[in-house]
């Protein structure tokens, strides 16, 4: 795990956030629930290719969002079991609560 996956997870705990991507100096941080700043994010056009992720929830449909963002390392809480393979399939690099 990079060091941009671990700020993110620490960021998320620490900070009281639903999700935070990291991309070099760049920090996005919501507390929205589901996948709504996901889709603001992917609406925006913003490049994010190579950014680590820390999320509370994971589902297919954050998945599908973070694979079409360009994220690379996923970190969450808690993932679905189908986010999980699909995010495999697409060999993101993977960390989930223990």
């Amino acid at each position: 795990m990079s060091s941009f996956s671990e700020e993110a997870k620490m960021r998320l705990s620490d900070g009281g956030f639903n999700l935070v991507l990291i991309s070099g100096n760049r920090v996005f941080e919501s507390k929205e629930r589901g996948i709504r700043a996901l889709l603001s994010l992917a609406k925006s056009g913003e490049d994010w290719s190579g950014a680590s992720a820390a999320d509370k929830i994971v589902g297919k449909a954050s998945a599908m969002l973070y694979s079409l963002l360009g994220v690379s390392e996923v970190y969450a809480e808690v993932m679905s079991l189908p986010a999980k393979a699909m995010l495999e399939k697409k060999e993101f690099a993977l960390n989930m609560q223990s």
